[in-house]
């Protein structure tokens, strides 16, 4: 099919709609209203602890610069969808058009799914390369964050002129996305389970207890949040966008659009914008949760490895308290 036989974006006027449709796009409307209040006070969070952090003379490390580098990037970005959406609903109930709104919820759209691939790679990398992870620096985060803005704005420009052409990069981003999230989450949850306690295991003779009799409870614990919440992040993202994705695939000959009348089109648009909601504290959380695992992880090697060499000496077993009896973690 040549993209001439492809629909162009149609706009069906909202008076002319059926109620449906109208409480779609009223309740589109909230949606956006939340996903721009949610994200600024994510914003206020994120600056809020920096500044903590430098009153207080705290050591900050640069893994968690990197993060909330990227995490301030992806509310703003999601601010601006918010915002637009806003203008957008607004301007098309009073019968206007705003193609400024338009452009700004394909920017935002754009810039978003990108920067949720960038906090997805940031965690891969921390798993599988903690060593490199530490070299990156956070001024090629910086610049990278730079690039991705400068690069939304390309498909963004493109809705009035070729919306086709945007709904393609659009959808391949949103297919791309769901692809890495599933593996790299799938990674880290099996890298977790599978191989976080055969590490520590003691090299003991025959006979000798291993030290993973001594697995702290609480890191056990742990362990079971971090990855219910790994699951959870792939289960809520490929809730929010896998039915637009499909219904685009088994609908090319269609506009995928909010106001084209379709109560259908509506709510997959609704569901698509939802995922901006609860973002930037899934990712506030998901760092906290793996930063105290990493250190109940870290606190059970030094342990296994005390533990090891005492029974290797003695031959007698000494009690292992609990890691955090010695440390309080402060996130």
């Amino acid at each position: 099919m040549n993209k001439k036989d492809l629909p162009e974006m149609s706009l069906v006027s909202f008076h002319q709609t059926k109620d449906g449709y109208k409480a779609c796009v009223i309740l589109m409307f909230i949606t956006a209203s939340c996903v721009v209040i949610l994200n600024i006070m994510a914003l206020i969070f994120i600056v809020t602890k920096q500044r903590k952090k430098m009153q207080n003379h705290q050591k900050y490390s640069t893994g968690a610069k990197r993060n909330e580098m990227i995490l301030t990037s992806l509310c703003v970005a999601n601010v601006l969808l918010g915002v637009g959406v806003l203008a957008d609903s607004a301007c098309y109930v009073n019968g206007q058009e705003l193609w400024a709104g338009a452009y700004m919820i394909g920017f935002g759209l754009i810039t978003s799914l990108i920067h949720i691939g960038m906090l997805t790679l940031e965690r891969f990398i921390a798993v599988k390369f903690p060593f490199k992870y530490k070299e990156i620096n956070p001024k090629f985060v910086i610049a990278t964050s730079i690039i991705v803005w400068l690069l939304s704005v390309l498909p963004a420009l493109t809705i009035r002129y070729n919306f086709n052409l945007f709904l393609i990069v659009l959808f391949s981003l949103l297919l791309v996305s769901n692809v890495v999230i599933t593996c790299v989450y799938s990674y880290i949850i099996f890298h977790i389970r599978c191989s976080n306690q055969s590490k520590h295991k003691s090299k003991l003779s025959p006979g000798q207890p291993s030290a993973s009799l001594w697995y702290s409870k609480e890191q056990k614990e742990q362990q079971n949040k971090v990855t219910a919440f790994c699951f959870s992040i792939v289960i809520s993202y490929v809730v929010s966008t896998m039915p637009s994705v499909i219904w685009y695939l088994t609908h090319y000959e269609q506009s995928f659009t909010p106001y084209s009348g379709s109560v259908i089109g509506s709510l997959l648009f609704i569901l698509l914008i939802s995922r901006s909601l609860a973002d930037p504290m899934i990712y506030i959380f998901r760092e906290r949760i793996h930063k105290k695992f990493t250190y109940l992880h870290s606190k059970f090697a030094l342990k296994s490895e005390k533990i090891s060499s005492t029974i290797s000496s003695t031959g007698e077993v000494e009690e292992m308290k609990p890691c955090m009896e010695e440390e309080k973690f402060e996130p």
